[in-house]
């Protein structure tokens, strides 16, 4: 660091006094801040070199860091932005102080250490974001995430706060696998995700006929907690799975018990590129990768309903079964007398709308209780049929 340029900017900021208000400042070397500093709107500070806060800094402009930058000081975010651009790696440490906008647009690695909050905006536009072993990078619920793509996402955990539905640009290794939150129920939950190459997992359940060996995605709560949500994983060429159509891929999620188990998949996009979403909501699983289902039939029904329910997906029992021929469906419930209360022959239906515990007959809401149903189809060429319970609650 150049003694001199950190003494006239010192001496600059004793004179003037405690409170400095930067239109444009553009630092050839090291900035050392020990005063207090205000950066007004449309305005920008640029510094070549670290950028070293130990006082007060209100930054309702731009900082421009081609460095380091490490705050040990008060940093008061306000409306402004911080533009890491260097052409090499470089470390941010904010001492868990908040930054409204964080743009990356340069070279190399951009170390985060300790916790980073942000929340306003990150663009990621180049660069690889890398959160340190044990720092935190939190976004807030009403983030504004832009870009992300292989020459820029976060690679390590990235966190997410609140129930909005979420976007978490992460990656490993110049692959980009960004993941996808939506219809999440919880308390306030502190969410986080990172992918891991390559998939030490073996333990696929019987519902699956393969796992990916390549990556697994990695779910973390730091705060609140979560009751369901819908995920969706980001699908690229992958030889441990080589399926013949992209609608032969589902998400897997990790049961301790029985191993990876198929929560099925609706998909956009193609072999090349797309992306896989669970028709069955996740909850406490940790571990999540994709899969190839296997030739057994993979049924699932909700066992409850209730048009209460906050979540318009609690409020309905849908029907998910693996390869169903569409064409020969038929789902029936019953009452406690053997009486039909319901019959559907769509298999769309129940599988998209579902059945809201209304009388087919009266078209008004069921009582309180334990329902029969029976579900028969075809599927593979084999005729299949269940039977279950299903409690309606009010």
């Amino acid at each position: 660091m150049n003694s001199n340029s950190v003494f006239s900017i010192i001496f600059i900021l004793t004179f003037i006094g405690s409170l400095f208000s930067y239109k444009c400042f553009s630092q050839e070397n090291d900035f050392v801040n020990r005063a207090e500093i205000t950066i007004g709107p449309d305005a920008v500070l640029s510094a070549k070199g670290n950028v070293l806060n130990e006082g007060t800094l209100h930054n309702s402009g731009k900082i421009y860091v081609n460095n380091n930058f490490i705050n040990q000081g008060i940093f008061n975010a306000q409306s402004g932005s911080i533009v890491i651009h260097g052409d090499t790696d470089q470390s941010i440490d904010f001492k868990k102080d908040t930054i409204h906008e964080i743009e990356v647009n340069g070279v190399g690695h951009k170390y985060f250490r300790g916790q980073v909050f942000v929340n306003n905006s990150l663009k990621l536009l180049k660069g690889i974001v890398r959160p340190d072993t044990g720092a935190r990078l939190i976004l807030s619920d009403a983030i504004i995430i832009e870009g992300g793509d292989e020459e820029s996402y976060v690679e390590g955990i990235l966190f997410h706060e609140g129930t909005t539905d979420k976007f978490y640009p992460i990656g490993i290794n110049g692959m980009y696998s960004p993941v996808y939150l939506s219809n999440i129920l919880g308390n306030n939950p502190v969410l986080g995700f990172e992918i891991h190459q390559p998939n030490s997992f073996t333990n696929e359940s019987k519902e699956l006929k393969k796992i990916s060996t390549q990556y697994y995605w990695e779910k973390f709560i730091i705060g609140g907690n979560l009751d369901s949500a819908t995920l969706t994983l980001n699908y690229q060429p992958d030889e441990s799975l080589l399926p013949k159509q992209i609608q032969d891929l589902v998400v897997a999620g990790l049961d301790e018990t029985i191993g990876f188990r198929n929560l099925g998949g609706s998909h956009e996009g193609d072999l090349t590129s797309a992306l896989i979403t669970s028709q069955i909501r996740i909850s406490d699983e940790s571990f999540f990768t994709l899969g190839i289902p296997s030739t057994d039939i993979t049924l699932f029904i909700p066992n409850a309903l209730s048009p209460l329910a906050p979540h318009p997906e609690d409020q309905v029992v849908k029907v998910f079964v693996n390869r169903l021929i569409p064409d020969d469906f038929h789902f029936k419930v019953f009452d406690h007398r053997g009486i039909i209360v319901f019959y559907s022959n769509s298999f769309h239906q129940m599988n998209e709308e579902g059945w809201d515990g209304i009388n087919i007959h009266s078209g008004k809401y069921l009582s309180p209780g334990v329902y029969h149903y029976v579900i028969q189809g075809t599927v593979y060429g084999d005729k299949f049929s269940k039977a279950g319970k299903v409690t309606v609650i009010r």
